[in-house]
């Protein structure tokens, strides 16, 4: 078997490219998979926030509904509180209007008893003159006597 020349330089020439090629072989994987594991980690970081952003979400509607659900109560102890007031208003109306009806009652009573001795004051003035009248009718003689004077006053004193 005889070589020439041309086998050598191919020889040499793999044996330079595979020599050459190795370290930049190596440092093309090495540069690779640094891009690769730059991309998985990126992609495990968008892993990482869409799970953040799933549970802030989940959170987000937690407080939502715990929200909803104090400002109902909020509302239903306003609305209880607001007719517990409006009962107090209503007892203390009742109250008022109760006193001003037994002030008004009392009122009535005393012009009704005020109306009665005016009108029994009034009658009694009347009877007094008609019993006068009548005695001095009955009897004219009995006008300066002291007896038909002191019954005058007996009967003006029974009225």
């Amino acid at each position: 078997m005889t070589f020439d020349a041309s086998f050598f330089v191919l020889v040499s020439t793999v044996l330079t490219f595979v020599c050459l090629f190795r370290p930049v072989g190596k440092k093309i994987k090495q540069v690779l998979d640094n891009y690769a594991g730059a991309v998985e980690k990126r992609i495990d970081e968008a892993r990482m926030l869409r799970e953040k952003a799933k549970e802030h979400t989940a959170q987000t509607k937690l407080n939502q509904v715990a929200a909803e659900q104090k400002s109902k109560d909020i509302v239903a102890q306003a609305h209880a509180l607001s007719k517990v007031r409006h009962e107090e208003l209503l007892a203390k109306y009742d109250r008022i209007m109760a006193r001003k009806e037994r002030l008004s009652e009392a009122r009535i009573q005393r012009a009704q008893e005020d109306v009665q001795n005016e009108l029994s004051g009034i009658l009694s003035l009347k009877a007094m003159k008609f019993s006068e009248q009548l005695l001095a009718k009955q009897y004219p003689l009995v006008k300066n006597d002291r007896c038909a004077e002191e019954a005058i006053k007996r009967i003006s004193t029974a009225f």
